[in-house]
């Protein structure tokens, strides 16, 4: 199985334990004269499911992780998800300068203010961020559909 196919296992498997969780909790204490959904034999079985899947999905989460760390064409997932993530927050950084409106404090305070870095650079900068990360997801998505776990 590649990591895509066991990044949506873990998910699958990470809402079964939510579900079992529920079902446990909902029957955890008795209330006396109410009828629990489940004997206490049952109560166990779902006790036991739930050790299980938690223990499976935790060594499929390593496998993903060690997965993750393994270097195809120069290039692996948990390296290209740092870049990602510093790209996003540069990105982010320079929609936020953009979007600050020097109008507003112009007419509030009655003088002229002005950006240091106009409009125009900006979007450049933005442009070039954008298409660095849309890389970065295209290079991350080949890793995930090609390495197997």
């Amino acid at each position: 199985m590649n990591i895509a196919q066991a990044l949506r296992k873990h998910a699958e498997m990470r809402a079964r334990i939510g579900l079992l969780e529920e079902r446990v909790k909902k029957d955890f204490i008795i209330v006396e004269g109410k009828t629990p959904s489940y004997s206490r034999e049952e109560f166990g079985k779902l006790i036991l499911e739930l050790s299980a899947l938690r223990s499976d999905a935790g060594f499929l989460k390593q496998s993903i992780e060690y997965a993750n760390n393994k270097v195809v064409n120069e290039n692996s997932v948990s390296v290209c998800l740092a870049i990602r993530n510093r790209v996003s927050q540069a990105l982010a950084f320079f929609i936020e300068l953009r979007n600050m409106d020097a109008e507003r404090y112009m007419i509030r305070e009655g003088m002229k203010i002005e950006k240091r870095i106009s409009d125009g650079e900006l979007d450049k900068n933005i442009d070039d961020l954008t298409n660095e990360r849309r890389k970065l997801d295209d290079v991350i998505c080949k890793l995930n559909a090609t390495i197997e776990i």
